[in-house]
C-alpha cells in the first residue's frame, strides 16, 4: 500500500522530461471483440510515483507543473516562437509510447493501462486482467483502491475517501435522509431504499417520507 499526500510524489524525472516516465514493460495485447476481428491496443503501465504526482507534466524551461499534457504546450508558447511550431505543440506522450513500443508509427494502437499493484484485478499479470481505458481512470483506481482515505466527512464522521471529488460528491446528500423504510431504516437515494425494499419481504416505503409518490409494480 503506498500512502503520503499527493503533493509529495512529484517525481524529479518528471521535471526534467517535462512529462511521464511510462513503464518499459508495455506491450501489444488484442482485445476480443464480437465476430472475427479483434482491436489492438498498448498497456502501459505507470510506477505508483507517477500516479500519485500531483502534476503530469513540467514545463522544460520554468518547472511549472500541470495536469494536462495540452495545458503544458499552450504554456510552452510564451517561452518563444520555438514553441509554437507543429512539432512542439504535438502531444510528446505519442511519440514516447512508439519508442518505448518499438513502433516506427505513432499513434499506430490505442493506449489501455494496467495498474502496477501486483496481485490486483487491473494488473496485467492476473489471469482475469481487464485494462483501465484511461490515465484518469487508472489515477483514480490507484487512489480508491490502493492509498489509505485521507478525507473524513466533516457532517457523518463516518465515511472516508481517497479522492476529494468524491467526498465532495457525498457531502452534497450527506445527511439528506428523504427516504425513509417501514423498519426505521432511511435512505439518501430513492434507487436504495427501493432496492432495500425488494430484497427484504414485509418492507415497505413510508409514503410521504418525501415528495415523490411511490409505486410498486
Amino acid at each position: 500500500m503506498v500512502s503520503g499526500n499527493n503533493g509529495d510524489h512529484a517525481v524529479n524525472s518528471n521535471k526534467i522530461h517535462g512529462k511521464l516516465e511510462f513503464s518499459r514493460t508495455a506491450e501489444k495485447k488484442k482485445e476480443p471483440k464480437l465476430g472475427s476481428s479483434s482491436k489492438e491496443y498498448d498497456v502501459i503501465e505507470l510506477n505508483a510515483a507517477d500516479l500519485l504526482a500531483k502534476y503530469s507534466h513540467y514545463c522544460q524551461v520554468c518547472g511549472k507543473g500541470f495536469k494536462r499534457d495540452a495545458n503544458l504546450r499552450m504554456h510552452m508558447r510564451a517561452h518563444g516562437d520555438e514553441y509554437k511550431t507543429t512539432a512542439a505543440l504535438t502531444n510528446p506522450a505519442k511519440t514516447m509510447i512508439a519508442a518505448l513500443l518499438g513502433d516506427k508509427e505513432v499513434g499506430s494502437g490505442a493506449r489501455k493501462y494496467s495498474c502496477p499493484q501486483e496481485g490486483c484485478r487491473w494488473n496485467k499479470k492476473h489471469p482475469r486482467f481487464t485494462p483501465l481505458k484511461s490515465l484518469v481512470c487508472m489515477k483514480n483506481h490507484y487512489k480508491r483502491s490502493h492509498c489509505p482515505k485521507m478525507y473524513v466527512c466533516k457532517q457523518c464522521e463516518k465515511k472516508q475517501f481517497s479522492l476529494l471529488s468524491d467526498l465532495r460528491t457525498h457531502e452534497k446528500h450527506c445527511g439528506d435522509l428523504r427516504w425513509r423504510c417501514s423498519c426505521g431504516t432511511n435512505f439518501s437515494r430513492k434507487d436504495k431504499l427501493m432496492g432495500h425494499v425488494a430484497l427484504f419481504v414485509g418492507h415497505t416505503p413510508i409514503i410521504g417520507s418525501a415528495s415523490c409518490s411511490f409505486t410498486k409494480n
